[in-house]
């Protein structure tokens, strides 16, 4: 989670379930807003105004990080965070939502995991910059060899030097297994395991 989103889910007001369906339909994949009374506007042409141009409309945009946010009263929401709110309750502040394919636009439930930090990076989707192919896999010019490693407990972790690239990829998904990395880390892109 970068700074920003840090910063923006600090300055973000508590989620409730009762604040989400007050402002929120969600079908199990989107939100969509709803209706609102009178109250919660200034006069009542804003209102009729709201009610008849936005209600029933989906709610929120893709944000810089590709996650769904929804802006509700000047603050910002990620969408997944609403939707386990809404459908499991409270999310504990060292907690985390995880979108267990890495597709941060698939909101669905059966798509959503809570984790904490170390979980969350256990299931983390292939860099961008990888150019090997596997995580924690990379070549050793100078040696002429393909290195395995692992971050444990936020410690880097030499798993040893390889001749073959399938062996170096071996090491590493041992290793994975054995820390019980979750089955999709180190997956590149969207809808796989876990997904439809």
């Amino acid at each position: 989670m970068s700074n920003i989103d840090k910063q923006a889910q600090r300055k973000a007001k508590v989620i409730t379930k009762e604040f989400v369906e007050e402002h929120l339909h969600y079908d199990g994949k989107d939100f969509f807003w709803k209706k609102r009374e009178p109250s919660s506007f200034s006069d009542s042409r804003t209102c009729k105004v709201w009610n008849t141009r936005i209600a029933g409309k989906r709610a929120g945009g893709i944000s810089a990080q590709g996650y769904v946010e929804i802006q509700i009263k000047g603050s910002r929401y990620k969408a997944h965070r609403l939707a386990w709110c809404l459908v499991h309750g409270d999310i504990p502040t060292d907690m985390q939502v995880d979108h267990i394919n890495h597709d941060r636009t698939d909101n669905r439930i059966e798509n959503l995991r809570l984790v904490d930090n170390q979980g969350n990076q256990k299931n983390s989707s292939i860099r961008k910059d990888n150019i090997g192919g596997c995580t924690g896999v990379t070549w050793n010019p100078s040696h002429k060899r393909w290195i395995a490693y692992i971050r444990e407990n936020g410690k880097h972790k030499h798993i040893g030097s390889f001749i073959k690239f399938s062996d170096a990829v071996r090491a590493r998904e041992e290793a994975q297994a054995r820390l019980g990395f979750h089955m999709n880390h180190g997956a590149a892109g969207i809808r796989i395991k876990g997904g439809e």
